[in-house]
């Protein structure tokens, strides 16, 4: 009778997964059919800020000052934020500054957290219309710009698609969850529910900035300057959208080792307690969905071998020919194919990762 009911729950278990996961990618599908339109040279576009805040970042500033300045708009600047560098930064931007006069603007601050340093760079925008990356971001295309400027004129806050390139097992799992992450916000902002957005590209108004208050209800915690401030702007009943046609990515590197990318996720993992307590009640229905569904996929090979792996075979196989068409969009295919390894590593991570968080505090590093 144990073995019976046990089986039974991983079968349901594995239903509400696949319902949830049918639903997340259907939302997709459809988006990327109607939301999908041509940026080349497209006519009334705003004029822009593109804000970077830099710490020690003149390796990464140097490979992507150019696809910033050199992007195909007809009315921008650039203004990067140079918080407290100890490296070549200064004398690097300098010398760009000469080549960009008219584009570039560069702010050198004392050492304060990436808030204070973005707060600058708002304050200093001479434009309405705000565009936000990271010093390793580096544009798809010289068309990056237009495509968040155009949903600008729309929306209040435009959230992109910012994808990791990786090798190894970190990063084939960075690219993985940062495309899973996307898969979630995406298709929460197109079902009106917006939660979070990713700084490495996103893009609002400033007006909305100061309306919402900046960062001040968060400015002790070292990040959610992306998805606390679209927190803010959905309570605030701004107008969310998003950009994901391929010309609007904006490329990063992966952590470079599980330690790296462990530290990077205790940071993102303390401002999940400020989230909307919907937003957080849907995600951990998910997250303990996932938790579960391996949790009784081991139990139940104890009792019934064949049952449980043709569960998990049928739920690996519909999730893969559903997702495959959205995971090719956002460059992800690749790793589509090993969802079961990574999310099973991500669930498991995620656990360590609050209980850290709760045990030890806050990171203290940005």
């Amino acid at each position: 009778m144990g073995a019976l009911l046990l089986c039974t729950l991983f079968l349901l278990v594995a239903l509400a997964l696949l319902g949830v996961e049918l639903r997340r990618y259907s939302t997709l599908r459809t988006a990327l059919t109607h939301h999908q339109v041509p940026v080349q040279n497209l006519p009334h576009c705003p004029p822009v800020s593109l804000i970077v805040a830099a710490h020690d970042a003149a390796h990464q500033l140097e490979q992507n000052l150019a696809s910033w300045l050199e992007q195909d708009y007809p009315s921008f600047e650039v203004i990067v934020v140079n918080n407290g560098s100890a490296d070549a930064s200064e004398k690097l931007l300098k010398t760009w500054q000469k080549r960009y006069a008219e584009k570039l603007r560069v702010l050198h601050l004392p050492e304060a957290n990436k808030k204070k340093a973005l707060a600058a760079g708002i304050a200093q925008a001479k434009n309405e219309f705000l565009v936000f990356t990271d010093a390793d971001g580096q544009p798809a295309s010289k068309y990056w710009l237009q495509a968040m400027g155009e949903k600008l004129q729309t929306w209040d806050v435009v959230l992109g698609f910012a994808p990791l390139r990786g090798t190894g097992f970190t990063g084939a799992l960075s690219r993985w969850e940062t495309w899973q992450t996307a898969s979630l916000y995406f298709s929460a902002v197109f079902e009106n529910r917006a939660y979070m957005g990713v700084g490495r590209n996103l893009a609002y108004r400033k007006s909305l900035f100061y309306k919402v208050g900046g960062f001040k209800n968060h400015e002790q915690l070292r990040s959610g300057d992306d998805d606390l401030l679209v927190q803010a702007a959905q309570k605030a009943e701004a107008r969310i959208g998003a950009q994901i046609t391929t010309e609007s990515f904006v490329y990063s590197a992966a952590s470079g080792n599980l330690k790296e990318w462990w530290r990077q996720k205790r940071r993102h993992f303390s401002t999940a307690r400020f989230y909307n307590q919907n937003d957080r009640l849907r995600l951990g229905t998910t997250a303990a969905l996932q938790l579960l569904f391996y949790l009784l996929f081991l139990a139940c090979l104890f009792y019934s071998g064949t049952l449980a792996l043709v569960v998990f075979l049928l739920r690996y196989l519909l999730h893969f020919f559903t997702a495959r068409k959205v995971a090719a969009h956002f460059r992800s295919s690749e790793v589509l194919s090993l969802f079961p390894l990574f999310e099973f590593f991500w669930v498991v991570a995620a656990l360590a990762l609050q209980g850290q968080n709760a045990l030890w505090g806050k990171p203290k590093k940005w």
